[in-house]
């Protein structure tokens, strides 16, 4: 394995680790402070994001190129969008007030 495969396990790693952090908020809030030691799923979102980002760097440092692609984003949060609209018509979100 080299670096750059080693770096990609990685990624996929804290790609879970945000997905369970959410799956954390989902389950207890966002500000729980589950366990009495005074974690948060937001603060646990918040680590493993960065530890994602810091990955991302290492992989950006080992020249695999991961742009921002603002367009791209922007797509994504339209689609996102248009998908919670649908949603909220089938009555499985509602708006917070």
């Amino acid at each position: 394995m080299n670096r750059v495969q080693h770096l990609l396990i990685k990624l996929n790693v804290e790609c879970v680790e945000i997905a369970k952090s959410a799956d954390k908020a989902l389950i207890f809030g966002l500000d729980d402070e589950y366990r009495g030691k005074g974690i948060t799923p937001r603060n646990d979102i918040i680590q493993e994001f960065n530890d994602l980002i810091g990955i991302i760097e290492m992989l950006r440092d080992e020249g695999v190129d991961i742009p921002i692609l603002p367009d791209k984003v922007q797509a994504k949060k339209a689609k996102a969008s248009v998908f919670m609209d649908y949603a909220e018509e089938r009555g499985t979100l509602s708006r917070r007030g």
